[in-house]
């Protein structure tokens, strides 16, 4: 019976002992500016892990002293000792902000309030015992209830440790918000602003807001509290890629494919794309989903509702992302390498507009800033030539591809032609591989390249020899 008692008894404190963990969780949400609350089941089964996870500390840091003289050769230096005690506490103290903490947060974050938290309770427990060594007149005042005064006085000053710890943590945080802020300004195209993008885009995975409600940037809150408007939470993975393309088409399909395969599916996965494929079907009126009708004047063919073209760029641009607005038509400027890489290096969004049928409506130019073509020839749509561009544009963009040489030696990125290659075997059915490239001589291998893409360009492509200098 007594063992049934003590096992009632100990789920009676960790019952009791939630409404402390509730009025904490309450202090992390505020501190984090999150509204949504979990469910209440698994509110209390969290608890119960942040309660066990407390007494696991407290037992960790009264025994760790203990623990490491028996178990650890440190020779008798008690800085050691301090430094590996130090060390736990600050591991229990992690643990427990990953799991209370309502929000994404890096993990070095995390260790910097854990490692704020266990100093200020190292300063806290001699402080603590000189007090009560030198006020013993607290035991007369307070009887039996002597214990109880101790221990509400030290989960007073520990809920304040933790919570100043998560004030530390939540500022790193806001630093990042105010940081991406000055980052997503489209000016920025620097190498250094790149790169911190692809660090946001480790820390802060896809779907996980960075961006909360009321958070402003830097120099806008009086224009902003003026105003009376609310920042709306925006999700990581619409901030944190490098460049963004926005497909407008009644084909979505045609896109998925290519999409979820090789470079552009690896580049997506690392946030240094997001390609987003609107079915223009979606922003139609009518119960039929028609998005196109007969011509004014009479014609062959079908022309393209305006319409359903505005409400869906309105749509996309209703997140606040300045995008470029490129349509796919052959009246457009040809598209050529030097265009992909001037886009690449600009890192502009783009929102770009498949046709479909006879043409599109001409008032829908109105809303386009580029058109673009990528041949003299026709088409039966704007599916293909989206993919091309890009395809082309991405393949640019610093870190997509695995050897970054991969782009700068193909056919046109030197204004000519690119030099055949070869791989294994040497010998094939009597076709062999040249033999300077068997060679190892880098000089020769690199006068060979340099001399058989000339050939092949002067051949093949005249036309491109007239773009180079005359030096090359």
């Amino acid at each position: 019976h007594k063992g049934i008692w003590g096992v009632v008894s100990i789920g009676v404190l960790l019952w009791a002992s939630m409404p402390l963990m509730g009025t904490l969780r309450t202090a992390f949400y505020n501190i984090f500016k999150v509204e949504k609350r979990p469910p209440f089941l698994k509110t209390k089964l969290l608890d119960i892990v942040v309660i066990l996870l407390t007494l696991s500390f407290l037992v960790a840091v009264s025994f760790s002293n203990v623990v490491f003289k028996k178990f650890l050769v440190l020779g008798d230096s008690t800085v050691l000792y301090n430094i590996a005690s130090y060390c736990l506490t600050a591991a229990v103290i992690s643990v427990f902000y990953l799991v209370f903490i309502p929000a994404k947060v890096p993990f070095c974050y995390i260790f910097a309030g854990s490692a704020l938290t266990t100093l200020l309770w190292g300063i806290i427990r001699p402080v603590f015992g000189l007090f009560l060594s030198y006020n013993p007149q607290y035991g007369i005042t307070f009887g039996s209830l002597k214990a109880l005064f101790i221990i509400i006085i030290w989960i007073y000053y520990s809920f304040s440790v933790l919570l100043f710890g998560t004030e530390l943590i939540a500022n790193l945080r806001r630093k990042d918000v105010l940081l991406l802020r000055g980052l997503f300004d489209e000016t920025h195209t620097d190498r250094r602003t790149q790169r911190l993008k692809r660090k946001f885009g480790r820390d802060y995975k896809a779907g996980e807001g960075i961006f909360e409600e009321g958070e402003k940037g830097r120099g806008n809150d009086e224009k902003e509290s003026r105003h009376g408007k609310r920042e709306k939470e925006i999700d990581a993975s619409r901030r944190l890629v490098e460049m963004r393309f926005d497909v407008i088409t009644i084909f979505p399909e045609i896109f998925n494919a290519y999409l979820n395969e090789s470079i552009l599916k690896r580049a997506a996965e690392r946030n240094i794309i997001e390609v987003n494929v609107h079915n223009l079907r979606d922003f139609t009126t009518d119960r039929h989903r028609t998005v196109d009708d007969y011509p004014y004047g009479g014609g062959a063919g079908m022309v393209m509702k305006p319409e359903p073209f505005f409400s869906t760029v309105e749509h996309i641009k209703s997140d606040g992302i300045p995008r470029r607005i490129v349509m796919l038509t052959p009246h457009g400027k040809t598209f050529s390498h030097d265009m992909a890489l001037s886009m690449s290096r600009q890192n502009q969004n783009m929102i770009l507009i498949c046709g479909r049928y006879e043409a599109i409506d001409d008032r829908v130019r109105s809303l386009v800033d580029e058109e673009i073509s990528i041949g003299d020839y026709v088409l039966t749509g704007g599916e293909l030539p989206a993919l091309v561009i890009i395809d082309s544009i991405v393949r640019l963009i610093p870190g997509v591809l695995g050897d970054e040489r991969s782009a700068e030696e193909e056919s046109f990125a030197c204004g000519i032609l690119e030099y055949p290659h070869y791989t294994r075997p040497p010998d094939f059915r009597g076709l062999k591989v040249p033999e300077v490239l068997l060679s190892g001589n880098h000089r020769a291998i690199s006068q060979w390249r340099r001399k058989e893409a000339l050939r092949l360009t002067i051949a093949r492509r005249p036309d491109l020899m007239q773009r180079i200098p005359l030096k090359d």
